[in-house]
């Protein structure tokens, strides 16, 4: 296609041609998505305003109607699809369009013998009416106009023509059919004009936008404000105090200092700034120093930059940017109107524009070959080239077009018939490709630039991702300084990659003594609060490079900044290490640890009253930690005040409470307030027995703390009191308790004044003597009882040799063979009569007071203690050389009243001294005697009882078994009524109406009592180990049996008692037996014995009648007989 103008759009790019058409492509150039006739002649400018959609050309009808203004909204169309337009004339028949030598080319291609000879079809205007044969040559196709430009807002529109004046239209351009048009000049300079253009800020560019989408297309001056996005009343006027005008524009109170906008024109010898303000007053500008360029070699950026390239030099200036434009709006100032930046760039310059950030220059490669051109692209802000070699050279280039993706160079190859177009795209390099070249080119410092920049203008997510590029290039032009050996350089870097960067990376670098002023520079950065990466082990580096430096006030001001965070435990550890003690005491204060606070007074200045003092004033809490772990130390160098301080923390603590959370668990939350636990701090005076005395007797003697260490468990769940008095009773046992197991006179110092009120006893007084100590040790038992352990305590009297507690405990424990040993040694050993029977005394009370613990019940291990202890009491007495016989008599009393022993074993015992009178055993053989014969009586008495009932059974079960039953009775024996079938007959005498019985099995009336001596039955079945069913087992029972023969001396008593269970009889068959029978019922012997009171017979046709009796003889045994148990059992039958 013929190009005569073009421009890109949104998202599209614009094209007229000669003709007068207008097609919009899209960004591939390869779909027309509008087309349509601008113009009958060429169409000679063109402006996109992408903000709204609309393209706005200039163009010639005819030769008369030359230079028309048309706005064509793209987005509303006719039915015939053409855009709707305004048209706004130019020219005037009192202001006509410049004509003759004063035309100018069209700039169709940039290479002036090109345009010579390539002709196009279109018609120029100034010719003729039609297209001459062949076409019209390039440079044929003339206008009067230099350059125009439109402002955002549709307000102004400025044409600058070649004779020098442009021509302002003012008004709303596309809606008002007349705006107002006048025509100014400038009056500083005579040269040609070759620029003009409005200056617009990226600032109002994007607020223009979003208030153009979110006010739509409204009109008058509300929408003019709403485009702007500037404040505006009703009806769109500005209010009394406003200071926007009707136009959205800035303005004085009165308006007179107002102005709508600022004008650029640039002419071959000077570049001025026209002031518009809202009055239609025009006041121009000089830009120092002068300069001027020549046509299309001045261009506007979106951030309202002027560049301007140089016609007399190869100096290129940038005037302004957006902040520059916000501060002329807020305080107009001429004399900020200069360049603010300059570039030098060889060549002659034949177009110039912007592309993003960069300034693109066209140049003449060599001024023999007018057909080769140099594309250059220029980032002055960052100082490079944007292009290589390759993407420089270009050929007859007619179109340079640009927008905020693309960079378009058209190309014209002229052929026989046609011109080629040869269209090259250029588009901007991803940003970690950027940064990727200038790696490669060690061009770290332009990196960094242009990574912040990313930075202020990603924010966000994308903020974050482009600040740690930025981290990253920090790291890597680090790396190059180093290896350059610029390091103070290189920590610069170093310290902005702090958050991307690994610190160990740059301490490893930097770790040389050499360099040891540069790694500290960067640990005190690590610690900045604005980055909080330090731990303890950068805390401990930088303080050792302070103390390698020995320099105290660096260290100082480090722990005495706000601006930082540390690991304070581990400065003060540092501190300590280097002998900076009063910065380590300054730093515990600062960060309340009150440990490292004492193990600095304690350990390194050696004054331990400091320290204590500073415990007193502390929560109980802490103090009770500071004294778990430094204690020790505390009583080995003041012994006194140390102690008093442990007695105070665990009885009645002066300073502040115990400090509670709603995070400690039930063990911690039922702490006392005012209390520590005592048996937490017993370790404190593993050194110090004495002292350890004296705290403890103060918490035995501390009644509420002594109560509460109730509830004071360790881990193990010993009660606390328990850990408290064993400690302080294994004290009073101990002979030789030394003030110090370490030294040997170690130095007690009183200088503080002790509270006498925490305890009894000050830890200053003398020790008590051992005899005094054992006194309280007894004491301590006998109050304590059922606080401490028994065995325990025992155990520490026994190995202390401690008597009196010794027989305590015993006697306390109930074991009177401990103490019956005792005195048995002192008995027989013992040359002194007086202890011989003071012990004899001792020896009989503690037989009748294990005779009282037994309670007199036979059997069980207290009588086997008790029969233990009289028995050996009684050999005792016996093998005495003493006169003993009373004692004997009495023995032998007991024993008898007790039945301890068989009396043929007392007599053997007795037997064993030859020396013993009769008289003394006369009285109790005679007693036995008579006993024995009083028992046999009995024996015989009950044997013969026994004898004539076993007799008496026997005969019944006999007549039973072989005699009829008659049975006469004609009414139930329940209900007493006249008896009728059916009829139930028991052997007992007793008559049932069927319907009157609780059970068919059993007589109601007897029925109790039969079940008591079956259950009787059962009873010693169970205990001689019979099981029932096919056989007896008779294992448990024969253990039973010779166990209780074994244990028991009365042999005989014990045989009798099994006996009579029937453990000697043989076992019992089962027998087969129907329960229910017509007329029949089979019985063994045994049956018959047990059912022999109430067996039954059941009625049938034959009153009164039954067979029992003659189907005995028919009875056969049956060992697998499964009924046996069911019949001496009715409810198990019934089950059944």
């Amino acid at each position: 296609q013929e190009i005569t103008a073009a421009c890109y759009g949104r998202n599209c790019l614009a094209v007229g041609d000669s003709d007068g058409a207008i097609r919009v492509y899209d960004r591939s150039l390869r779909t027309i998505l509008h087309e349509f006739n601008a113009f009958a002649g060429p169409v000679t400018h063109m402006k996109y305003l992408r903000a709204r959609n609309m393209l706005i050309t200039i163009g010639d009808d005819d030769t008369v109607n030359v230079g028309v203004l048309r706005l064509w909204d793209i987005d509303r169309r006719d039915a015939s699809g053409r855009p709707s337009q305004r048209e706004h004339r130019i020219f005037s028949t009192k202001y006509p369009a410049p004509s003759g030598s004063d035309m100018i080319p069209l700039s169709l291609n940039y290479n002036t013998d090109l345009m010579k000879r390539v002709k196009l079809s279109g018609n120029s205007q100034q010719q003729q009416q039609t297209p001459p044969q062949g076409g019209v040559a390039m440079n044929e196709f003339k206008t009067c106009i230099v350059a125009f430009d439109v402002t955002e807002d549709l307000q102004h529109a400025a044409i600058g023509l070649v004779n020098g004046d442009i021509v302002v239209i003012k008004g709303d351009l596309e809606r008002e059919r007349s705006p107002k048009i006048r025509r100014i000049r400038s009056a500083s300079t005579k040269g040609r004009l070759t620029f003009v253009g409005f200056p617009r800020g990226a600032k109002q560019s994007a607020a223009s936008s979003q208030l153009q989408g979110a006010n739509g297309e409204s009109g008058g001056a509300g929408g003019a404000l709403a485009r702007l996005g500037l404040p505006f009343g009703s009806g769109g006027a500005a209010g009394a105090s406003s200071n926007y005008n009707s136009h959205g524009l800035i303005s004085g109170r009165d308006g007179s200092a107002a102005f709508a906008h600022l004008l650029y024109t640039v002419h071959d010898d000077l570049v001025t700034v026209w002031r518009i303000t809202l009055k239609g007053d025009y006041t121009e500008y000089v830009c120092e120093p002068a300069m001027g360029a020549n046509y299309e070699c001045s261009a506007l950026s979106e951030e309202g930059q002027l560049v301007v390239a140089c016609n007399a030099s190869n100096r290129i200036a940038i005037f302004g940017d957006d902040q520059f434009l916000a501060d002329m709006a807020r305080a107009f100032d001429p004399s900020m109107l200069k360049p603010m930046q300059f570039a030098e760039v060889d060549g002659d310059k034949r177009k110039v524009l912007f592309y993003r950030h960069y300034v693109v220059i066209l140049t003449t490669m060599n001024e023999t070959r007018q057909d080769r051109f140099m594309l250059q692209a220029y980032d002055l802000e960052h100082n490079i080239r944007g292009l290589n070699k390759q993407q420089e050279a270009y050929t007859n280039v007619a179109w340079l077009l640009t927008d905020h993706v693309d960079l378009l160079v058209i190309c014209q190859e002229p052929k026989s018939e046609v011109v080629q177009q040869k269209i090259t795209r250029l588009t901007e390099e991803e940003a970690q490709a950027k940064l990727e070249q200038l790696f490669s080119k060690e061009c770290y410092d332009i990196a960094k630039k242009m990574a912040r920049k990313q930075v202020v203008q990603a924010g966000g997510s994308d903020g974050d991702r482009s600040a740690q590029q930025q981290m990253n290039i920090a790291k890597k032009y680090g790396d190059h300084l180093y290896a350059k050996g610029k390091f103070s350089e290189a920590i610069d870097q170093y310290i902005e990659a702090i958050g991307q960067l690994e610190p160990s990376y740059v301490i490893r670098q930097f770790i040389d003594s050499q360099r040891i002023y540069h790694l500290t520079r960067y640990l005190e950065e690590l610690h900045h609060e604005r980055h909080h990466v330090a731990n303890k082990n950068h805390t401990t580096l930088l303080l050792n490079c302070y103390a390698k430096l020995r320099d105290g006030d660096k260290l100082n001001a480090f722990i005495h900044r706000d601006d930082i965070r540390f690991d304070a435990h581990n400065a003060i550890k540092v501190c300590r290490q280097a002998g900076y003690f009063k910065e380590a005491t300054y730093l515990a204060e600062r960060y309340k640890l009150p440990g490292d606070y004492v193990k600095v007074y304690l350990e390194h200045l050696h004054d331990p009253r400091t320290a204590i003092r500073f415990i007193r004033g502390l929560r109980v809490d802490e103090a009770e930690a500071i004294l778990i772990e430094h204690g020790k130390e505390l009583v080995m160098v003041a012994p006194d005040e140390a102690t008093q301080t442990v007695m105070e923390l665990c009885t009645s603590w002066q300073g502040p409470p115990r400090r509670r959370s709603s995070t400690d668990d039930v063990t911690t939350a039922m702490l006392p307030a005012t209390r520590s636990r005592p048996h937490n701090l017993i370790h404190v005076f593993v050194d110090s027995p004495q002292c350890l005395l004296q705290f403890l007797r103060a918490v035995v003697d501390s009644t509420e703390t002594f109560r509460d260490a109730a509830e004071d468990c360790t881990d193990g769940g010993v009660d606390g009191r328990q850990v408290v008095l064993h400690t302080l009773l294994e004290l009073y046992l101990t002979r030789d308790l030394k003030l110090s197991i370490k030294h040997a006179n170690p130095t007690s110092s009183s200088a503080i004044t002790l509270s006498a009120s925490t305890s009894t006893s000050s830890p200053s007084a003398p020790l008590e003597s051992y005899a005094t100590r054992l006194e309280h040790a007894l004491a301590l038992l006998e109050r304590f009882q059922g606080v401490y352990d028994n065995y325990h305590a025992l155990a520490l009297v026994q190995q202390h040799d401690f008597e009196a507690g010794v027989l305590f405990l015993f006697d306390r424990l109930h074991l009177y063979s401990e103490i019956f040993t005792h005195y048995s040694r002192q008995f027989e050993q013992s040359p002194d009569a007086t202890v011989r029977r003071r012990a004899k005394e001792k020896l009989m009370q503690i037989c009748e007071r294990q005779t009282m613990s037994s309670g007199g019940a036979a059997g069980g291990g207290s009588e086997e203690s008790e029969r233990e202890l009289w028995i050996s009491l009684l050999s005792l007495l016996v093998r005495s050389k003493d006169n003993v016989s009373d004692d004997i008599a009495r023995v032998l009393e007991r024993v008898e009243q007790r039945d301890l022993l068989p009396p043929v074993a007392v007599v053997e015992i007795l037997g064993s001294n030859k020396n013993l009178k009769l008289r003394t055993v006369r009285d109790y053989v005679l007693r036995m005697l008579r006993k024995d014969a009083d028992v046999i009586e009995k024996n015989q008495r009950d044997i013969r009882e026994h004898t004539e009932r076993t007799r008496k059974i026997t005969s019944e079960i006999r007549d039973l078994q072989s005699s009829a039953v008659i049975f006469q009775t004609n009414k139930c024996s329940a209900c007493s009524g006249v008896m009728d079938m059916p009829a139930v007959h028991f052997m007992c005498k007793h008559s049932f109406h069927q319907r009157c019985l609780n059970d068919v099995l059993e007589c109601n009336i007897c029925s109790v009592e039969n079940r008591k001596i079956l259950h009787m039955q059962r009873e010693l079945d169970d205990a001689g180990g019979r099981s029932g069913g096919l056989g007896g087992t008779y294992t448990s029972a024969s253990s039973e049996f010779f166990r209780a023969l074994a244990e028991n001396p009365d042999g005989v008593s014990v045989v009798a008692e099994y006996f009579g269970r029937g453990i000697f009889r043989a076992p019992r068959l089962a027998k087969d037996a129907l329960l229910i029978g017509p007329g029949e019922s089979t019985f063994d012997d045994r049956d018959a014995l047990h059912a022999a009171p109430d067996g039954l017979a059941v009625g049938s046709d034959e009153p009164y009648g039954g067979a029992a009796a003659d189907d005995a003889a028919d009875y056969e045994e049956d060992p697998n007989d499964l009924f046996g148990d069911e019949l001496e059992n009715p409810e198990e039958a019934e089950l059944w």
